[in-house]
């Protein structure tokens, strides 16, 4: 949503890709129910319809690549590298997946809006980890999160750890080229 609604700048970028919208769950978390019922609607449609665009694309043959929230940290807002649960009926919805990790960034996060990010030159190093069951993850992470937790959640959890251990290690190859 945020790419797609908040800004007609940054939607106009945003609209060089094939998309689908997804409204952030964090937010409807936040809506009152009373106050803001028919965001919560336009919400959950929004959504319903990003599911079935997702299995049409699916059933196309075409890739789809999710960009979960937590992967645009920012420093001021622990909250914001926290993976959301919802991403765990994506990998439900498929056979096999891989992490992408992308190391650099060519615009700085601000505290305001996208709009007012910095944008410079820079490195940006893309490192992608072997394809695996989707099935295999989930029932492994869930597994070892034992029966009283959130299983979405340690899904999600799994996921940010794993992209955490892809980010590190691709980090520190791209310093060394930085300085080549």
């Amino acid at each position: 949503m945020k790419l797609n609604e908040d800004n007609r700048a940054i939607a106009a970028f945003a609209g060089a890709y094939s998309r689908i919208v997804i409204y952030p769950s964090r937010t409807l978390q936040d809506l009152d129910p009373d106050k803001n019922k028919a965001e919560i609607l336009r919400g959950n449609a929004i959504n319903r319809a990003a599911m079935k665009a997702i299995i049409r694309n699916k059933y196309k043959g075409k890739l789809i690549l999710v960009f979960p929230s937590g992967t645009r940290y920012r420093p001021w807002d622990p909250e914001s590298k926290k993976g959301v649960r919802d991403i765990d009926a994506y990998i439900r919805s498929f056979d096999y997946m891989c992490f992408v990790a992308l190391n650099g960034q060519i615009m700085g996060v601000e505290k305001s809006n996208m709009i007012n990010d910095a944008v410079y030159r820079d490195l940006v190093r893309v490192t992608v980890s072997p394809v695996f069951s989707c099935d295999e993850f989930r029932n492994k992470t869930i597994a070892a999160a034992g029966g009283d937790e959130d299983k979405k959640q340690a899904v999600a959890d799994e996921i940010m750890n794993e992209l955490e251990k892809m980010h590190i290690t691709a980090e520190a190859e791209r310093i060394k080229l930085v300085k080549e």
